[in-house]
């Protein structure tokens, strides 16, 4: 396998480690990515195509985790909001945005 085909299935597993929330695998594959980032700096780049889907899916990677980052950072935003007992929004069975009500300290699960 070439050091191009095997960042490319890295990214690929970057991907899917943040779309499935397995984010305890994101150091260790950051830390195999630099040493490929460092590999492929120094050599001549011959797969010059395959380089730029490359830096594209590398893209499209930050904007997941992102993404991903900013969910969470709302989710314990919502959750200390819970906590002091204020209105909150959830969605029902249709999709539908409702607002809840909940006492300070206590958060409630809907099903």
């Amino acid at each position: 396998m070439t050091l191009v085909q095997d960042l490319s299935d890295l990214l690929e597993d970057e991907f899917k480690a943040v779309t499935r929330g397995a984010y305890d695998r994101l150091p260790d594959i950051l830390a195999r990515k630099e040493k490929m980032r460092l590999a492929l700096a120094n050599r001549p780049p011959k797969e010059a195509d395959l380089l730029r889907q490359l830096l594209s899916r590398s893209e499209r990677n930050t904007r997941v985790i992102e993404a991903a980052g900013r969910g969470i950072a709302r989710a314990r935003q919502q959750i200390a909001e819970a906590r002091l007992g204020r209105l909150h929004a959830t969605y029902g069975k249709d999709g539908a945005r409702r607002q809840i009500a909940t006492t300070p300290g206590k958060i409630e699960q809907k099903y």
